[in-house]
C-alpha cells in the first residue's frame, strides 16, 4: 500500500517514526509530510526519516491559526496530488490533513488521545475512515462524531508505541553535561499558546515555573534542573533569570532519552507525563483539568501526579527530592499488560487492502 504518514507536533512525529520502522517491515510504500513547528521536523531527520515540509505554525490569535491550517490545506493538496494514487492517510486529528484526505477521496485514519481538544475533533473525527484512541477516551464522548464500528479503542496509551520501539540513550546525559550520581528534575512549561490553554495561561508564556526553579535551587542545590521550554521567549525569560544554574538544551534531543535516567519530571502539558511513568520516573502535570490518559496510567499503578496549584506542587516537588527512591517504581510489570496503536492500526491496514 502508498501509506502517508502526516506529523503536526513533535509527538507525532515519534509516532510516525515507530509506524515508518513497523509499516516498512510490512512491504508499504511510506511517504512522510509534517508542519514545521517546534521540534516536528527536527525529530524526523534525527531519525534519517525523509519527508516533505507543509505549513506551518499559526502563532498566538485564532485568525493566524485559521490562515496557517488554510495555508497547508492548499499545499497538502497539491503534495498528495503529486504523489498520487495513496491508498491510506495516517494523521493525528489534523484538520487540513482530514479535509484534504476527505476532498481528494483518499481513506484516512485519525489517530487521536486529547480529550480536551474537542474543537479538533469536530473538524477531523465525522471525514474519518476509522479513527483509533485509547480506552481512556470515554467512547460516548465521541460516537456522535463517528458511527461506532469505525471507532476502534485500544488498552493502552500512545508515548508506550515509542518507548516500546526506541530504547533511551544514556550517552545523551554526557551531552548535556548530565550526572547519573545527582537528582535530575526535568520540567516542561506548559503550552500557553494553544488554544487550550489561552483561558488559563491568559497568553503568557510561563506560569509559575519561576518559583518552582527558584525554590528547588535554594533547597537542594545538588539538583540538575533540565528544561525544555516550549517557545523561544519562555527560553529568553528562564536564561535571563536563571543562567546557567539550569540546563537548557542547545540543540534538539528527544527528551524521552534523558526522562528515562531522571529523577523527577514536572510538565504543563500530557506526552511527557506519559513518557515520564512509563519508565517508573514519578511524574506531575498542572494541566488546568485532569487528562484521560494520565490518569488511565495512574490508575494501572505508575506513579503519575495531578497537580495544579503551584505552591501544592512545590511542596511535594520538595517531598520527591528528599526521598527519590520512595516515589520511582519498576513499570515493566504493568505495561507488559497494555497495548500500543500500532496493535489496532495494522489490523485495520490489512482491512482496507483485502476490500481495494
Amino acid at each position: 500500500m502508498k501509506v502517508l504518514l502526516d506529523a503536526g507536533v513533535p509527538k507525532d512525529s515519534l509516532m510516525v517514526v515507530a509506524f515508518h520502522v513497523k509499516l516498512r517491515k510490512l512491504g508499504h510504500q511510506i511517504f512522510v509530510t509534517a508542519r514545521e513547528y517546534e521540534s516536528t521536523t527536527t525529530l524526523l531527520e534525527y531519525f534519517d526519516i525523509e519527508y516533505i515540509p507543509v505549513g506551518r505554525h499559526g502563532g498566538k490569535t485564532l485568525k493566524g491559526k485559521l490562515m496557517a491550517d488554510l495555508e497547508r490545506a492548499i499545499k497538502l493538496t497539491e503534495v498528495f496530488s503529486e504523489i498520487g494514487d495513496l491508498d491510506v492517510v495516517i494523521h493525528f486529528a489534523n484538520p487540513a490533513t482530514a479535509r484534504v484526505s476527505f476532498g481528494l477521496g483518499i481513506p484516512q485514519i485519525i489517530l487521536e488521545d486529547t480529550p480536551h481538544a474537542q474543537i479538533v475533533h469536530r473538524l477531523t473525527f465525522p471525514l474519518a475512515t476509522y479513527v483509533i484512541t485509547p480506552k481512556c477516551l470515554p467512547r460516548e464522548l465521541l460516537q456522535h462524531m463517528i458511527a461506532p464500528d469505525r471507532l476502534i479503542q485500544y488498552d493502552g496509551v500512545d508515548p508506550l508505541e515509542w518507548v516500546s520501539t526506541f530504547p533511551p540513550d544514556p550517552s545523551f546525559l554526557n551531552k548535556l553535561n548530565l550526572e547519573i550520581s545527582r537528582p535530575i528534575v526535568i520540567l516542561r512549561p506548559a503550552e500557553t499558546y494553544a488554544y487550550y490553554y489561552l483561558d488559563y495561561s491568559k497568553g503568557e508564556p510561563l506560569l509559575f515555573e519561576t518559583r518552582l526553579i527558584e525554590t528547588i535551587l535554594r533547597s537542594y542545590p545538588d539538583t540538575q534542573i533540565l528544561v525544555f521550554p516550549r517557545y523561544s521567549d519562555q527560553r529568553e525569560i528562564l536564561a535571563r533569570k536563571f543562567g546557567d544554574k539550569i540546563k537548557m538544551p542547545r540543540r534538539f534531543i528527544p527528551a524521552y532519552n534523558v526522562v528515562a535516567f531522571s529523577t523527577l519530571l514536572i510538565t504543563g502539558g500530557g506526552t511527557m507525563v506519559e513518557e515520564g511513568a512509563l519508565y517508573g520516573v514519578p511524574s506531575i502535570y498542572f494541566f488546568p483539568k485532569k487528562l484521560g490518559y494520565a490518569e488511565y496510567l495512574r490508575e494501572k499503578g505508575l506513579p503519575v501526579f495531578h497537580i495544579v496549584e503551584p505552591q501544592k506542587i512545590i511542596e511535594f516537588v520538595l517531598r520527591v527530592l528528599k526521598d527519590p527512591d520512595n516515589y520511582r517504581m519498576d513499570p515493566q510489570p504493568i505495561i507488559k499488560k497494555m497495548e500500543k496503536p500500532s496493535d489496532k492500526l495494522i489490523p485495520l491496514l490489512e482491512k482496507l487492502q483485502e476490500n481495494s
